[in-house]
C-alpha cells in the first residue's frame, strides 16, 4: 500500500513523486482512508493509499476535500472562473462553471452553492438541484445546512431540501443555537418572534 510504503520505508515525497512521475502535493485523510494529492504535467488528482487514482488528474487545482463518512467531495477548478465540485472518480456534483463555490458538510450530508455573475445554484451531495436564482434574489448556506434567502430587502429561511421554514417576509432573521437546538429570531417592522427549526 502506498501509505504504509511511505511510513515503513521512509521514502521521501520527492523520491515517491519521481518513481510515479508525479509530484506529491500533499497527504491527507478522508473517511478514515489516506490519500495523496498528486500533480503531473500541471494537472492535479488524488490517489488512495493503495496508489489507485480516485480523482482523475485533470484539474488545475484540487482546492478543498470534504469528508462525508466514507465518501468525499472535492472543490476543484480549471481557472479562477471555472470552479466546481466532484466526488470520487470525478463524478460531477456541481459543474465547473462557477466563480465561487461554498460547501457546507453536516455528517454525511452536504449542500453546495455555486455562484457566478447574475446566477447561483444550490445542489446536494449527489448533485440534485435544491434551489437556483429565481424565486429568491440571494441564498446563503448555514452550518446546519439551512439556507438563508432574500427577496428584495426581505429575509426568509429554508431547510436543506429547499422547503420553507420562514417565508421571505421579515426585515431580519438571526439564527441561534442552544444545547444543540436551532431557533430563529425574526423581526418584522417593530416586532420580533421566536421560531424553532421547523418554523
Amino acid at each position: 500500500k502506498l501509505m504504509s510504503f511511505l511510513r515503513e520505508e521512509g521514502v521521501a515525497l520527492e523520491e515517491l513523486g519521481t518513481r510515479m512521475r508525479e509530484e506529491v502535493w500533499s497527504i491527507g485523510k478522508v473517511g478514515g482512508k489516506n490519500y495523496v494529492t498528486v500533480l503531473k504535467a500541471g494537472l492535479m488528482g488524488l490517489r488512495d493509499e493503495g496508489g489507485d487514482l480516485i480523482l482523475p488528474m485533470k484539474y488545475k487545482v484540487v482546492a478543498q476535500i470534504h469528508s462525508m463518512g466514507f465518501d468525499m467531495i472535492a472543490q476543484v477548478n480549471q481557472s479562477m472562473h471555472d470552479q466546481g465540485v466532484v466526488g470520487l472518480y470525478g463524478r460531477e456534483i456541481l459543474p465547473l462553471e462557477f466563480e465561487l463555490v461554498d460547501v457546507k458538510v453536516y455528517g454525511k450530508k452536504a449542500l453546495i452553492r455555486g455562484w457566478r455573475k447574475d446566477y447561483w445554484r444550490i445542489v446536494d451531495e449527489d448533485g440534485k438541484l435544491i434551489l437556483e436564482k429565481g424565486e429568491y434574489d440571494t441564498a446563503h448556506l448555514e452550518n446546519n445546512l439551512s439556507i438563508h434567502v432574500t427577496k428584495g430587502s426581505l429575509h426568509g429561511q429554508l431547510n436543506e431540501k429547499g422547503e420553507e421554514i420562514l417565508p421571505a417576509l421579515f426585515n431580519n432573521i438571526e439564527r441561534h443555537s442552544v444545547c444543540g437546538r436551532i431557533f430563529y429570531v425574526a423581526q418584522k417592522n417593530r416586532g420580533c418572534a421566536l421560531y424553532d427549526d421547523l418554523g
